[in-house]
């Protein structure tokens, strides 16, 4: 198995999916770190920019600049030269989980060739997830809950591809993807986590 030469496991997930909930869950089972917000303060510490704008940054809320705009985009390129640098320093113990930031490709493209899952489900399903755990505003209709889902999906796909190159999300990308529609997270935790050993 791959996997048994490497204990760094890397999640990228739809919005409402439950990748963040099963990669937390599966880290407690592997008894490895895991890492999902502490990239952020990493990079708040290396740059010191403020939350709010490593956050806007990293969520693709800008565009990745061309040459001829560095002078311009100097502060967004200097977190996502931070983002690589955290994410290969945090992972560099191993025996970890790390959910979205682009890991997977960081990694992959700097040899360290993470375990790498994507984790979906069907947009009913995801609206029925972020209503239980109030994810997003409550009063939202379902069609415009739909809408920000998408919206969310847009920007972590056009944030990824503008980073790697690479469509977020294809299966050439991942050696496994997971489909939670209607799982228990719990449960697919428990048998991934097994897998995994």
């Amino acid at each position: 198995y791959k996997y048994m030469n490497n204990n760094i496991i890397t999640i990228a997930r739809e919005f409402g999916s439950g990748g963040r909930e099963l990669g937390r869950k599966l880290a407690e089972r592997l008894g490895y770190d895991f890492i999902d917000k502490e990239v952020i303060y990493e990079i708040m510490k290396e740059t010191e920019f403020s939350e709010e704008y490593v956050r806007k940054t990293l969520r693709g809320a800008q565009k990745v600049p061309y040459l001829g705009d560095m002078l311009f985009y100097q502060p967004r390129l200097e977190v996502l030269n931070a983002q690589r640098d955290t994410v290969l320093k945090l992972a560099e113990r191993g025996g970890c989980v790390i959910v979205g930031r682009c890991a997977d490709f960081i990694l992959k493209d700097a040899g360290r060739d993470p375990y790498r899952i994507f984790v979906y489900a069907d947009m009913d399903y995801r609206m029925s997830r972020c209503r239980r755990k109030n994810k997003l505003d409550p009063q939202l209709t379902d069609k415009d809950m739909k809408k920000v889902i998408q919206k969310i999906d847009k920007m972590r796909a056009d944030y990824f591809e503008q980073f790697s190159f690479m469509k977020w999300g294809s299966r050439e990308n991942y050696e496994l993807s997971i489909n939670t529609t209607g799982q228990s997270i719990d449960e697919m935790a428990d048998r991934l986590a097994a897998f995994l050993k």
